[in-house]
């Protein structure tokens, strides 16, 4: 369970490259980070890494309190 961070991590940085090649016209929300970041980091990019960090740790506790929820009423049964 420790390990599922860093592979999610490291899993996408690799799917940087597959979006650049995949999509032919349309942007995608990572290649308008990423173009935005070659010309200097503007307060677009910033606020759009704080809502993507902030959904995310919210999301998680949902998640493991829907998860510990389900396995205490399997147990009880």
């Amino acid at each position: 369970m420790t390990g599922a961070g860093p592979l999610s991590f490291v899993l996408s940085f690799d799917e940087t490259p597959v979006t650049f090649f995949l999509t032919e016209r349309d942007k995608t929300l990572l290649m308008c980070i990423y173009s935005t970041m070659r010309r200097g980091v503007t307060p677009e990019a910033n606020a759009v890494g704080t809502l993507i960090l902030l959904l995310s740790l919210t999301l998680i506790p949902i998640s493991v309190v829907f998860t510990l929820r389900d396995r205490t009423q399997k147990a009880q049964v």
